[in-house]
């Protein structure tokens, strides 16, 4: 995909948005044969995911009660980012920065996260487009 799209503010007046695109069908085995889409998108300088829960016959409601996506994340990064004891929170705060092994069991990471690993290797962490959809909290 190659597409160019208008910017309300910023230095250009125009953005490209340039990627490839796979949508792997994931389908129960057994029962109902609900199907669940895993779409993931490779830019030249990252990756996105996203589940799409198609309309079908077999599965007219569903009520989503937890998600377990995983990142596993290599070496000890400087990570950056608001961390907090539990759900009642601000979403506001200045941003810590420490070893990704020195994060306790259990505090919860707001996003976008940053990770830093050596040699000026960053990842990112974040969200985007939730609609009708839990926040994602690390």
């Amino acid at each position: 995909m190659d597409e160019y799209y208008d910017l309300v503010v910023g230095k250009v007046k125009t953005a490209r948005n340039q990627y490839k695109e796979v949508c792997i069908p994931l389908i129960e085995k057994e029962g109902r044969k609900r199907r669940i889409n895993f779409v993931v998108r490779a830019f030249n300088d990252g990756l996105a995911f996203r589940y799409e829960f198609p309309e079908q016959e077999n599965w007219a409601s569903y009520t989503l009660t937890n998600e377990s996506s995983t990142f596993n994340v290599y070496g000890d990064p400087i990570v950056r980012a608001l961390h907090w004891a539990n759900y009642n929170n601000t979403h506001e705060g200045l941003y810590q920065k420490s070893k990704l092994s020195e994060l306790k069991t259990g505090e919860l990471m707001d996003l976008p996260a940053l990770f830093e690993f050596p040699e000026k290797v960053y990842m990112a962490i974040t969200e985007a487009n939730l609609r009708n959809y839990a926040e994602c909290t690390l």
